[in-house]
């Protein structure tokens, strides 16, 4: 009687066993899982910078062109015009003039297929 006891004794434990490794597992699984999407949902959400040649039109300034273009990853339009004036070799003063090209800086939502 004592080695039927034991047996199932035995059993019950090798259950439990199982039963915490299967969910261990299970745990592991799922956390992986979890990482994964929360990686791919930052690379989604990414802004890509591009640029674009824009016409000085009449009554136009690098204000008004800048006003237009910029975007939440600059702090401030000062900053923006400072990068524009680099790109394009300007003076401090901005003297942009009717029928100039300028390159300017934007950013667009990038959308990455999973």
């Amino acid at each position: 009687m004592n080695k039927g006891i034991g047996r199932v004794q035995r059993n019950d434990l090798h259950m439990l066993n199982y039963c915490i490794v299967t969910f261990i597992v299970l745990i592991l699984v799922l956390s992986i899982h979890s990482f994964h999407t929360m990686a791919n949902a930052s690379v989604k959400n990414q802004r890509v910078k591009y640029f674009t040649s824009v016409l000085v039109m009449p009554g136009e300034n690098l204000d008004d062109i800048a006003k237009r273009y910029i975007s939440i990853e600059y702090e401030n339009i000062k900053e923006y015009k400072n990068e524009v004036r680099q790109m394009n070799c300007l003076d401090y003063d901005c003297n942009v003039h009717i029928g100039d090209y300028i390159i300017v800086p934007y950013y667009v939502d990038s959308e990455k297929d999973n």
